[in-house]
């Protein structure tokens, strides 16, 4: 199956289906083997960065290796790492007005 990824602005081929079960609070993400009507066809990237709301349940059921260890992880929120102190920009933030 050959599509865009449904990701606004996203022009990257569709890698992977995902499925949303809300009666059991779950979602999973599949390989795109068939067209299953309701599933969100997202590229490869996207799909490593889905989020589902807190209490979900997340399951990565490709067969291709994700590329953020999060996923592997099951965590479902990525944390940002924390800039560095001597930058430019804190330096310009947090400096002290004489």
């Amino acid at each position: 199956m050959a599509g865009l990824c449904a990701r606004t602005g996203c022009a990257e081929v569709v890698r992977a289906l995902l499925l949303f079960d809300p009666v059991a609070g779950s979602a999973r993400l599949i390989d795109v083997d068939d067209d299953i009507v309701g599933a969100v066809h997202l590229c490869s990237e996207h799909a490593d960065r889905v989020n589902v709301p807190s209490g979900w349940a997340l399951t990565d059921d490709r067969t291709e290796e994700p590329d953020r260890v999060a996923v592997l992880l099951g965590v479902n929120e990525v944390v940002e790492p924390e800039p560095e102190p001597d930058s430019p920009l804190l330096k310009r933030a947090f400096r002290v007005l004489n």
